[in-house]
């Protein structure tokens, strides 16, 4: 992540990749028993907040978007 958020031109490819990364970490669980975000997925979401530097806003604005989108398990 550290070498790949630099080379994103504009706020909306780094919006994109907000999203698409709380889609994926949404869907990734395995079993009905397993929470839908485990600690590592969330620690990761954490780093690409950061990295991203995106408004809080715009952060709160597409994690409620991608959870909308993907239905629940």
């Amino acid at each position: 992540m550290e070498e790949l958020v630099p080379k994103l031109a504009t706020q909306e490819e780094r919006e994109l990749v907000l999203r698409l990364g709380c889609e994926v970490i949404s869907a990734s669980s395995r079993t009905p028993e397993e929470p839908n975000v485990n600690a590592q997925e969330a620690d990761a979401y954490q780093r690409l907040v950061q990295l991203l530097d995106l408004p809080p806003d715009a952060v709160q604005r597409l994690k409620a978007e991608a959870e909308a989108s993907c239905p629940a398990h």
